[in-house]
């Protein structure tokens, strides 16, 4: 039923998919983007042995099957009832027509959720169909229902079901509505029928088309539905199509391909549409809209994913006169007819159409049996009643409170009657609503006890509002997202009697069976938490079905925090610690004080005892060690390797008479006898440990004061090993020193290249520099022998900034005499170094080239000769403007000057300090200012101590800060004018060339002339970000400077940090109030300047100090603008504007708001990429401030949602939704946002050249995020 029959059929069913005629030609494009994710060789060696006739290995099949057919049939996020698509096979989807029509039916369309249900969260997919009246497949509603036909339908004692209409990505709301009852659940088909609590309005009728089935083939569909986990399936591969993201409305589109008879779970033959939607399990009871009317054609059921899949046809259901009766709404009028399923209910009718009862003898009964597995439903005994199931053997169940559990039962045939009481798994009381549960109360003591903090937090479980900490009635959970463990648990234990007895009720009901609402014969059934993936936790099958090598072992003990004010707080924290993400695998007895008092058991009560204290805060977890032996396992996804942690840690913290107490052990399990058949032996060695080493153990730090109150070598401490028998651990410092920690085999061959290298090299200022941003404070020190032990290498550590407690975090790591060329080798190193550190990021320098400037060619081989776009400007001979001062004058510039002098206010910038990172000034060019490098606010950040003087060494855009600078400043007497010539233009040389950048540097100027009292800062350069850039920036911005950069030049898309939302993003017209052809562009721009043949100094000729000529570029227009700022601070006083603005609002705002509202717009001038217009110079100081119409804060995007507008800007991944898990990971941004631009610029490149530059190497670290899949597509730029 899941797949096809034969190979022949999948051969011609994935030919009719992709349009190709043979195999063989599809042979070179499964490599591309569009084979969304397979790895090269295992693409073409299937297909290979597929066009050969030759078997398929299952892995081969389903790569066929589940890969390269998705590539066609995408998964599109539905977010706010919306959606978008990139897939090129899929954009017409785009049109607003079409859109519109899908997003009408979005609302009707939702979850079935099973609140209560002991296994599955959801059942599937449903959606309005008439008044009250949902629809769905047969087998969701026989997840919580019982019962065939229109009549004597009932829920499963116990259950209950409803629907939530949104449960999109990223979206915590619902819109949830109970199912009253079950309307209909049809014989023949998989279709059922719910009446729900009332629908609002906006929950439309989806209409069910009466189309004739047979006309349905070759129709263009949308499946809408909630795609989750296929068991069948291997998880990797879905986790690389579906981004590791289920359970979240989505829009599958596809086409009916025919009918076809499909054998049914339920043993009959139906005629079903078969479609090619890449659908999933949480897909069943998904409607099939028409594409072209949004009419449902069908009720998706079932098939395998991406292949075979199934739908009921709407146009059968419209014979039927029983569906009809119910009040479903159909595209057009119907009248029932006679079908071929009409006996099926007359089956019903008579009572002979009952589901057929469990047959336990083929197999264990089970609580949560799926009606795919042929049981079909079976009838439940009521509470304390009987149910008699005979076979050869009459056995007897007795029911209590819970469900059927999940043993066991066999036996041997025989004539015989035995009772047998079944036990039952059962979830222990705890509430459903998890927005009680307050977590670890770091004051319970009295005194501030931290939870400690993760060196690796990118390693973590984030929740949705990201953070790590997971919070339970009285503990937190911090989860490892590899291990699928608890990296550690923070408590809060009670022994108050009066806490450990609410209630005084009968003792029964505060033991382990009372607590969690369970009968004598039942057992605890551990569940997981539905605020995280089911991929980053392991499930209580995992257990189950481990040949009982392990025991679920509790990290926070059941007794540590079953107490409580009240008896529903003490029975739901009891409940909390049966999460599976509490528990980690350990050899039996361990957490049992009841059975033995070897274990952690006996500590908490001695440490109780000894502090004479009745609380306590109580860490402990797993050793997530590298080298731990991995036991082969299953989960719910198939089979799955996970490594057993060897050793446990536990820290007691107490306070007495508030001083604090603390105290380390280890436990250490012996798993030699683990193989894949072996129980394990129950054999333990314990320890009491000094903290500082339990924190090496297990990758945190503890606050100083728990460290200080560390009893490893006092009395108390040798007294409690002692009492528990517990062997004193080695202490951090006694016994062989450890062995530095190796660099790691990704790096190690990087790092010895360098040590090579710089064993032979002088320091230079292009040495390799790494930005820091600390996630705790560490010294410079510290970090100093970290890394030069990790990477064998001499180091420096400084300090990025000047001194600023707000920007102390950003520390700078340089590498001198080593001088990096391959970025990707950058970024591993630096990938390493965060982890090693357990820092936000480390961000290298990379000299990025994403900012082209127009000049001669360079000379072959420089760095600037591979980024010379020229495609991208003029001609200066055949292009030359009317007027070459075209720019002060089309921009009404001197008018400016004119107002200001007739209102009796500062003309032309007087008395503005315009600060400028770039290459220096030549300051022997007449249209410099005088004595400009001699300014004391200046800076020279590549020879430190040196005024800002350009050497005017290299080619390609030598004197390119004297070039810019002129536009700003230069005095009105000479060959040009700047747009402020009495401002002051203080240079700062942070660049070594435009074009080949260094973010860090950048940052460095920025808050130098923030520091140094900068009213303007323009910056006439771009390319990538850096979290101490956009530091930087904010904190100018804040300190209402005017900042102000060039969108970029001849790759497309803005650079940054013009892309910032607080930086004011200048892009580029020409003469003719057109946008010049080399202009990024893009929503980020905020207004355009003038950017071709703009009259600038030209200090390149050495024999000529006055030269002046036309320069291109974005450059140009911001420096342009920079001195218009000028103007309008100085015409406005800036002390004054500063005093005006309203609270919350920045100065940055409001000139925003102004220039825009005054901007200059040319008939059929694209503001949405370019701006809101052209700078209109007399217009902005005519008009007043705009203080009501700023907003009162610059916007502020996350850096994750500026790298993901510009992967989806630049198409740098054919399927966006595929790299979605990677924007969790800040480490990686950086890579991404290359990548990014990669792909633009060489998709300007290849408007302009036939040949254009291969992509540079992607990194180790990066490849291993992508996998093999979309590493191809992003070694392609993107394309096949």
């Amino acid at each position: 039923m899941t797949s096809f029959a034969s190979q022949n059929q999948l051969r011609e069913f994935l030919t009719k998919t992709t349009a190709s005629k043979t195999i063989e030609e599809m042979m070179p494009g499964a490599s591309g983007p569009e084979s969304a994710g397979a790895a090269e060789t295992l693409t073409r060696t299937t297909l290979q042995k597929l066009d050969r006739g030759e078997m398929l290995d299952p892995r081969e099949r389903y790569h066929l099957e589940a890969v390269i057919l998705p590539a066609k049939r995408p998964a599109i996020d539905i977010v706010g009832g919306d959606f978008s698509t990139r897939h090129p096979d899929w954009l017409h989807l785009n049109k607003p027509e079409l859109r519109d029509r899908l997003k009408a039916k979005f609302p009707g369309i939702g979850r079935i959720e099973l609140p209560n249900h002991p296994t599955l969260p959801y059942g599937g997919t449903g959606f309005v169909v008439g008044p009250r009246l949902l629809m769905t497949n047969r087998h969701v509603a026989e997840t919580f229902a019982e019962g065939l036909g229109t009549s004597g339908l009932n829920f499963i004692q116990g259950l209950e079901a409803g629907i939530d209409f949104l449960k999109e990505r990223g979206l915590p709301a619902t819109a949830y509505l109970q199912v009253l009852r079950v309307a209909m659940i049809h014989p023949h088909w998989d279709m059922a029928l719910l009446e729900v609590e009332g629908l609002p309005a906006i929950r439309q009728h989806l209409r069910l088309s009466t189309l004739d089935p047979g006309a349905m083939t070759g129709k263009e569909v949308a499946v809408i539905g909630y795609p989750t986990f296929d068991i069948r399936n291997p998880a990797d591969i879905q986790n690389d199509v579906f981004a590791g993201v289920y359970g979240i409305k989505r829009l599958q589109p596809g086409k009916i391909r025919e009918i076809a008879a499909v054998d049914t779970y339920y043993n009959r033959v139906v005629d079903a549409a078969l479609h090619d939607s890449s659908t999933l399990g949480g897909n069943s009871g998904s409607c099939v809209l028409d594409l072209e009317t949004g009419d449902v054609l069908g009720l998706h059921f079932g098939g395998r994913y991406a292949v075979a899949n199934y739908c009921v046809p709407a146009g059968a259901l419209a014979a039927d006169g029983r569906v009809i009766d119910t009040g479903v709404t159909f595209a057009c009028p119907v009248t029932r007819r006679a079908t071929a399923w009409d006996d099926a209910w007359r089956q019903v009718s008579t009572g002979s159409a009952r589901p057929e009862p469990v047959d336990i003898t083929t197999g264990p009964i089970a609580a949560d049996a799926s009606p795919s597995s042929g049981s079909g439903g079976r009838a439940m005994a009521a509470n304390g009643e009987e149910t008699r199931i005979t076979i050869p053997l009459e056995i007897t169940v007795r029911l209590g409170q819970a469900q059927l559990g999940a043993a066991s039962v066999t036996t041997q045939q025989s004539n015989a009657t035995a009772t047998v009481i079944v036990e039952r798994a059962v979830e222990p009381v705890h509430e459903t609503d998890y927005s009680t549960r307050k977590g670890y109360n770091p004051t319970f003591l009295g005194v501030s006890v931290p939870m400690p903090k993760p060196r690796r937090p990118n390693e973590l479980v984030r929740m949705a509002d990201g953070s790590h900490e997971i919070s339970y009635h009285h503990f937190s959970v911090v989860m490892h997202k590899a291990r699928r463990l608890a990296l550690f648990a923070a408590a809060n234990v009670s022994a108050d009697p009066a806490r450990k007895r609410p209630g005084n009720r009968p003792q029964a009901d505060y033991g382990r069976k009372g607590l969690g609402g369970m009968g004598k014969d039942d057992s605890e059934k551990w569940f997981g938490d539905g605020r995280i993936l089911d991929t980053e936790q392991l499930p209580d099958k995992f257990y189950n079905k481990d040949r009982k090598a392990f025991d679920k072992g509790h990290i926070v003990r059941r007794e540590d925090v079953a107490w409580g004010d009240t008896y529903a707080e003490m029975q739901n924290a009891n409940g909390d610690t049966f999460h599976v993400t509490n528990c980690s695998p350990q050899t039996a007895r361990f957490n049992r004080p009841d059975e033995e008092a070897d274990n952690w058991g006996a500590l908490e009560n001695l440490v109780l005892k000894s502090a004479r204290t009745e609380n306590l805060a109580v860490f402990g977890g797993p050793v997530l060690a590298g080298d731990d032996p991995i036991f082969r396992g299953v989960d719910t996804e198939g089979e799955i390797a996970i490594k057993i942690p060897r050793k446990f840690w536990k820290l007691i913290v107490a306070s007495t008479e508030g001083r604090l107490q603390s105290y380390g052990f280890t436990l250490e399990q012996d798993l030699s006898g683990v193989d894949t058949e072996l129980v394990v032996p129950d054999k333990w060695v314990k320890y009491m440990r000094p903290i500082a080493e339990i924190e090496q153990l297990a990758g945190v730090d503890f606050a100083r004061k728990i460290r200080d109150a560390d009893q490893f070598t006092t009395a108390e401490g040798a007294g409690i090993m002692a009492s528990a028998g517990v062997a004193a651990g080695l202490a951090a410092g006694e016994g062989p020193a450890a062995p530095p920690p190796p660099a790691g085999a990704d790096i190690a061959d990087i790092v010895a290249f360098w040590g090579d290298v710089q064993k032979s090299q002088k320091p230079s200022a292009d040495d390799i520099r790494l930005v820091v941003t600390l996630s705790t404070p560490m010294t410079d020190s510290t970090i100093r022998a970290e890394v030069s032990r990790a990477l064998n290498l001499d180091v420096e550590v400084g300090p990025l900034f000047d001194a600023d407690p707000q920007l102390d975090r950003f520390r700078l790591i340089t590498i001198p005499g080593v001088v990096a060329t391959d970025r990707s080798d950058l970024f591993d190193v630096a990938r390493h170094l965060n982890h090693l550190l357990g820092s936000e990021t480390v961000e290298p320098d990379l000299s990025t080239n994403y900012f082209a400037v127009g000049a001669a060619p360079p000379a072959d081989g420089t760095a600037e000769s591979a980024n010379f776009a020229f495609w991208c400007w003029v001609d200066e001979k055949d292009d030359a403007p009317l007027d070459p001062d075209w720019a002060i004058n089309k921009t009404n510039v001197r008018q400016a000057w004119a107002f200001s002098q007739a209102q009796g206010r500062p003309r032309g910038g007087k008395g503005i300090l315009v600060f400028q990172p770039d290459t220096g000034v030549v300051p022997t060019h007449t249209e410099m200012p005088t004595k400009v490098d001699k300014d004391k606010r200046s800076a020279n950040f590549i020879e430190p101590g040196k005024p800002p003087v350009d050497p005017m060494k290299g080619s390609g855009n030598i004197g390119h800060g004297t070039s810019t600078g002129s536009v700003v400043a230069s005095p009105e007497a000479g060959a040009m004018s700047g747009s402020a010539p009495e401002a002051t233009l203080i240079p700062i040389r942070a660049i070594t060339s435009v074009v080949v950048i260094d973010q860090s540097r950048v940052a460095q100027a920025i808050n130098h002339a923030r520091l140094q009292g900068a009213h303007v800062i323009t910056m006439s350069l771009g390319g990538l970000f850096g979290s101490a850039l956009q530091a930087a920036v904010r904190k100018a911005v804040d300190a209402n400077i005017i900042v102000l950069a060039a969108a970029g030049n001849c790759v497309g898309t803005v650079v940054w940090p013009a892309r910032y939302d607080e930086v004011v993003a200048v892009g580029g017209i020409n003469e003719k109030m057109l946008p010049w052809k080399g202009s990024s562009h893009g929503q980020a721009v905020d207004i355009s300047g003038p950017a071709e043949l703009v009259l600038r100094a030209d200090a390149r000729d050495p024999t000529n100090a006055g030269k002046v000529g036309g320069g291109e570029g974005t450059s140009y227009a911001v420096a342009h603008l920079a001195g218009v700022a000028a103007c309008w601070l100085a015409h406005h006083g800036r002390n004054q504007l500063v005093q005006n603005l309203r609270p919350g609002t920045k100065l940055q705002s409001v000139f925003k708001a102004t220039v825009q509202r005054s901007a200059h717009v040319p008939p059929g001038f694209d503001t949405d990429e370019y701006g809101a217009g052209i700078v209109n110079a007399e217009a902005l100081l005519r008009r007043a401030p705009d203080f009501a119409g700023a907003p009162e804060a610059a916007g502020a995007r996350s850096t994750t949602d500026q790298v993901r507008d510009l992967l989806a800007e630049t198409g740098a991944f054919s399927q966006l939704e595929a790299v979605a898990p990677l924007f969790s990971d800040n480490q990686g941004l950086l890579e991404l946002a290359c990548m990014g631009l990669d792909r633009a610029r060489m998709a300007r490149a290849r408007e302009g050249s036939l040949e254009a530059m291969p992509p540079a190497r992607i990194s180790r670290g990066l490849r291993t995020q992508l996998g093999p899949s979309l590493t191809r597509t992003t070694a392609t730029g993107g394309r096949p």
